[in-house]
C-alpha cells in the first residue's frame, strides 16, 4: 500500500473518531437527572429505605432536591434552573 493510501485511511479515521456522536433527545419536558455515587452511612441507607417504602420518594430524589435547595440558597443555582431539574 502506497503511503498516500495509508495517509488517508488515517485521515478518515481520525475524522471519524472526532465527530460526535448523535444524541437521541430526550422527549420528556424536564431532563432526566444522572445518578451519581455518594457515600452514606448504613443509617442513613435504612431511613431512606423506610421513607421510600412510606412515601414512594427515591433516595436519589431526595438527593437532588437537597442538593438544589443548597445551591440555589448558596446562589450558585437560580431558582428557575433548580425547579427544571427537580
Amino acid at each position: 500500500m502506497s503511503k498516500s493510501k495509508k495517509a488517508a485511511k488515517k485521515t478518515a479515521a481520525a475524522t471519524s473518531a472526532a465527530k460526535p456522536k448523535t444524541v437521541v433527545e430526550n422527549q420528556d419536558p424536564a431532563p432526566k437527572p444522572i445518578l451519581r455515587a455518594i457515600r452514606v452511612t448504613a443509617e442513613v441507607l435504612e431511613a431512606a429505605k423506610a421513607y421510600k417504602k412510606a412515601t414512594g420518594k427515591s433516595f436519589y430524589a431526595l438527593g437532588l432536591e437537597s442538593i438544589s435547595e443548597r445551591l440555589e440558597r448558596e446562589g450558585y443555582l437560580k431558582a428557575a434552573e433548580a425547579r427544571v431539574g427537580a
